[in-house]
């Protein structure tokens, strides 16, 4: 039986000190958390964590380079650079194919990665991001560009994220501010932003995401004001063995907006035989 207990460690990963929290024992999944300021693994996937865990998964959430407890080294703020830390995390695991799960910002990571490395993906789960033109910024990433650190603004942009803005809580708001303010906390996540919409790195690897052969699950809030449904459209369009799951009533964060449904549905997925 899985062991559900979440938990937290610290692996050097390519010279990174990268924090992560893990469980359970089976199929290694790794789970990308959303950009933004003061995010960090355990808080994007709380209720999912022990979920994949007691369905017989490995489960490994790292605080992406410059975001959370790990380091955040000047000039690691591009999409690359974070495909570059991802490698080198699984690598210093010794895992050899893994499921990814990709949230936001985490969504475009995993796409830069299965183009390059796809011989250590068995599948990919996006969900409110990935590797496709944004186009025209919504006001709801404007906002999140934007960012400076106060309690009031975190809590603005938070509840822009989800379709029902009284999940969002007060100990929600005061663990996310607490990161944004972090020593080098704020500098990277300027540097991360400042590039909004990636124009570059998307355009690169929409291209080769046409070829990719991977099942692909699209998880999406039909609400989402952040990265909205016709992206979600337009990725199903370009990956060619992929399909798109609507949650109704949800906004960015379908994980914790919709946790049991949205853990079921990854389960589901990833215990299918190809």
């Amino acid at each position: 039986m899985a062991n559900e207990q979440v938990l937290e460690r610290w692996v050097n990963a390519g010279g990174i000190k990268t924090h992560y929290v893990t469980a359970g024992e089976g199929d290694p999944v790794i789970l990308l958390h959303g950009g933004g300021a003061g995010a960090f693994a355990l808080h994007n996937w709380a209720p999912t964590i022990p979920a994949l865990a007691a369905a017989g998964f490995s489960v490994y959430a790292p605080d992406v380079v410059g975001f959370g407890l790990t380091d955040k080294p000047v000039g690691w703020h591009t999409h690359e650079k974070k495909v570059e830390h991802l490698k080198y995390f699984i690598d210093a695991l010794c895992l050899d194919r893994v499921h990814l799960v990709g949230n936001s910002m985490g969504a475009g990571i995993s796409c830069g990665f299965i183009v390059k490395y796809p011989e250590q993906v068995m599948k990919m789960t996006l969900m409110g991001g990935g590797a496709v033109r944004l186009g025209k910024l919504t006001p709801s990433l404007q906002g999140i560009q934007k960012f400076t650190p106060s309690r009031e603004k975190m809590r603005s942009i938070l509840e822009s994220l989800t379709a029902r803005p009284e999940l969002v809580t007060d100990a929600m708001v005061e663990s996310r501010y607490q990161m944004s303010i972090l020593p080098g906390a704020q500098e990277a996540n300027s540097a991360f932003l400042a590039d909004l919409p990636f124009e570059e790195f998307l355009t690169s690897t929409e291209k080769k995401l046409e070829t990719t052969p991977h099942p692909v699950l699209l998880v999406w809030g039909e609400e989402d004001h952040v990265v909205p449904l016709p992206l979600g459209e337009r990725l199903h369009e370009v990956l060619p063995n992929s399909r798109l799951e609507v949650f109704p009533n949800c906004g960015h964060w379908t994980q914790l907006e919709e946790p049991e449904g949205f853990s079921n549905t990854l389960i589901e997925f990833f215990s299918e035989k190809e």
